[in-house]
């Protein structure tokens, strides 16, 4: 059976990356072949694809460090025909072949059977970075650290795991210093099967104020959202806290709220105190 597969090769021109045709005879050696129908993008898939970084260590080889999936054969008692599964890890996309591809067959010891209540989708979107993050959060848990024990400081919290690990810690609250989009919305998902589901999204902040004041308290001015605050209290936010960081802060400001010779004015603004 053919699939396709986006595989990096190595060649006299260097290392190149393609989305090629491949046949189940090419696939690794392991006892469960599965059909693959998910995976995610982390950074270690940017540095296989750029070539920047020495991640693989075979070629050729298929990328993608993780991927979920339906088993279509099995020589195991454990797992069988139909059951769906999720791998991350065991050197995928390092000296296995990975999930970018539409079949993958692997070593069942490697495999986890898909967690009811999940879909395969929202495994994916969980990925490689929330189960690392969810690991260290277990690990810190094993030491007898609380929210009690203090504040927590999570390094590289602009990436995937330092990201997940802040949604972890301190359910959802936003990492950066920019505003929220709204602090109540209603989010409509494309599900795998074409059809939606809406899902009520409210921001951390909003909810505990409303815990704590009552859903009738109308909130404090300094509650503000990317709906109303005005490009020049954007550059304001960015002056503040630019003496604290030692290289460069980017800043999103959005020009619905104003006219465009306005915004140009804050850009020039910006641009004349850098």
């Amino acid at each position: 059976m053919t699939f396709r597969a986006v595989r990096a090769d190595k060649t006299d021109a260097g290392h190149i990356v393609k989305l090629v045709d491949m046949d189940d005879a090419e696939l690794m050696d392991g006892d469960v072949t599965i059909r693959v129908t998910h995976s995610t993008v982390n950074y270690k898939d940017g540095l296989a694809l750029s070539g920047k970084s020495p991640v693989i260590r075979r070629f050729p080889m298929v990328l993608g460090v993780d991927l979920a999936g339906i088993v279509e054969s099995s020589r195991r008692s454990d797992f069988a025909h139909g059951d769906e599964v999720v791998l991350t890890g065991y050197g995928l996309s390092e000296t296995h072949f990975g999930g970018y591809a539409e079949r993958a067959r692997v070593n069942g010891d490697w495999l986890v059977k898909l967690p009811t209540g999940l879909t395969r989708a929202e495994a994916m979107a969980i990925g490689t970075a929330g189960f690392t993050a969810m690991l260290a959060l277990m690990a810190i848990e094993r030491h007898d650290i609380a929210p009690s024990s203090g504040p927590a400081l999570v390094t590289g919290a602009a990436g995937g795991v330092g990201s997940m690990a802040i949604s972890l810690f301190a359910d959802n609250v936003s990492s950066g210093i920019e505003p929220v989009f709204s602090y109540r919305y209603t989010r409509s998902m494309l599900m795998p099967d074409g059809s939606r589901r809406e899902e009520e999204v409210s921001d951390y902040a909003y909810r505990l104020f409303r815990r704590l004041k009552g859903e009738t308290a109308p909130l404090p001015e300094y509650f503000v959202d990317a709906q109303s605050l005005s490009p020049a209290d954007h550059l304001i936010m960015q002056a503040a806290v630019q003496r604290h960081i030692d290289s460069s802060i980017s800043k999103t400001m959005s020009s619905l709220i104003c006219s465009l010779s306005a915004f140009w004015s804050r850009r020039y603004s910006a641009y004349r105190s850098r």
